[in-house]
């Protein structure tokens, strides 16, 4: 018994199908696998940037717990040795019951083999702490001024595998920018 060209067609592309499907499940999930390999490390300087990167985000946690010590550990001379930054700080944290800083990294300069200056965007909302004696507060009634402050900073940073803020150029989220106009 001969079979119609049509039918013989038919098995023959159903074969085919089989062997496609096969292919698709076994070989081509086996071939992407070991085409995949290792992942290629980082080169020098995008390592540099990735510690940044970590330092600067640090930085911007230390701050929102006013945790001067965790600030103080990222720091590096001349900034480290600053008592002006010192009582900037201080003072930033007396006169804030919260602070959420929020830092954008918008471009980093390479200065020279060691030294990156990091530009930035900043914002503080912070809600600002009763002076000492004032009335205590009474049920309904907020106490705490909510206020948010932003500028522009140039981080400069030191160090290849841990780098550390050696200078703060332009408005400085570290000190108290209250006493500016402010945004409600």
């Amino acid at each position: 018994m001969t079979s119609h060209p049509c039918i013989a067609r038919r098995a023959s592309a159903c074969s085919c199908r089989r062997a496609v499907a096969l292919l698709a499940v076994v070989v081509l999930p086996c071939w992407l696998a070991a085409c995949a390999g290792a992942k290629k490390p980082l080169s020098a300087q995008a390592q540099w940037v990735t510690h940044i990167d970590k330092v600067i985000e640090e930085l911007q946690t230390q701050l929102g717990h006013c945790d001067r010590r965790g600030i103080a550990s990222l720091l590096a001379p001349p900034l480290a040795d600053d008592e002006a930054f010192t009582r900037g700080l201080a003072d930033l944290c007396e006169r804030t019951s919260s602070i959420h800083p929020a830092f954008v990294v918008e471009r980093l300069w390479l200065k020279n083999a060691d030294t990156v200056r990091a530009d930035l965007q900043w914002t503080l909302r912070a809600d600002l702490a009763s002076p000492a004696g004032a009335a205590s507060p009474t049920e309904g009634r907020q106490t705490a001024k909510s206020t948010m402050v932003m500028g522009t900073a140039h981080f400069t940073l030191v160090g290849k595998d841990s780098p550390r803020l050696t200078a703060v150029d332009g408005d400085n989220p570290f000190t108290t920018q209250f006493d500016q106009p402010l945004i409600p």
